[in-house]
């Protein structure tokens, strides 16, 4: 496999990712856009754990610090990721895993223009948690972790917003998770 640190620093100096979920997963999306095609580089579908975010596009959690290949290969691509963490460009790689959870990227015009960035459809949980509400969003995770154990913020984000962009209350978030245990 070709060393490609050099693209990742590239893309990474262009916009150094903040380590949230979603600035994670957007530096990925430009990082795979900016690697050579015919190397098919995508994502990894992660369907728990830290460092993850909905990828809508495909309708699946991925993690947000590695991109994987079509035959399994696993390249970390930032270290020490996440929140609060160096978010550094790197070229690590790691042990193969399951092809089957290897994660095409769709390109957007976003994607294939590393300039342009969509406005976004709905606030984003970095959004929310960075823009100042957080009595609100910490009062909803202590009702997730209360009614369904200790999860890390990433990890709830997709469910978070799910019930936040459609209105419901704290109430109705805990009757919810009360309702999937």
């Amino acid at each position: 496999m070709t060393n490609h640190l050099d693209i990742v620093k590239r893309v990474h100096a262009a916009d150094h990712p903040t380590g949230g979920p979603d600035s994670n997963l957007a530096f990925l999306l430009r990082l795979v856009a900016a690697l050579p095609a015919e190397e098919a580089a995508g994502l990894h579908r992660k369907d728990a754990g830290e460092n993850i975010a909905f990828y809508a596009l495909a309708g699946v959690n991925v993690g947000v610090s590695r991109i994987m290949y079509p035959d399994g290969a696993l390249v970390k691509v930032l270290s020490d990721a996440g929140p609060g963490g160096t978010n550094a460009p790197a070229w690590n790689e790691e042990e193969a895993i399951d092809p089957d959870r290897y994660v095409a990227v769709i390109p957007t015009e976003s994607e294939e223009d590393p300039e342009r960035q969509p406005a976004p459809t709905h606030p984003t949980y970095d959004d929310f948690i960075n823009g100042g509400d957080k009595a609100y969003a910490n009062q909803i995770a202590g009702a997730l972790t209360k009614y369904r154990g200790s999860y890390a913020p990433t990890d709830l984000a997709h469910f978070f917003w799910k019930l936040f962009t459609e209105g419901v209350s704290i109430e109705a978030v805990v009757q919810e998770i009360r309702g999937t245990r």
